[in-house]
């Protein structure tokens, strides 16, 4: 679903923070699911990817660390 490894600056994003920390997925990301849109996932750092849509706004964060 997620074009990976795109080169892309997302500065101007709704950050959703960490998907670590959410309790249920938000919305935006349920609904640019939906629209099929490819978003994007990149490494940002050890054990640290951001995803997310530029079409929608949004990015957010995963920790894959223990």
């Amino acid at each position: 679903m997620f074009g990976v490894g795109i080169d892309r600056e997302p500065d101007h994003l709704e950050h959703l923070g960490y998907a670590n920390g959410w309790d249920k997925t938000p919305e935006i990301v349920h609904e640019c699911r939906e629209k099929g849109h490819l978003g994007y996932a990149g490494n940002v750092g050890r054990c640290l990817t951001e995803y997310g849509c530029e079409v929608c706004g949004y990015k957010y964060l995963v920790d894959s660390s223990d």
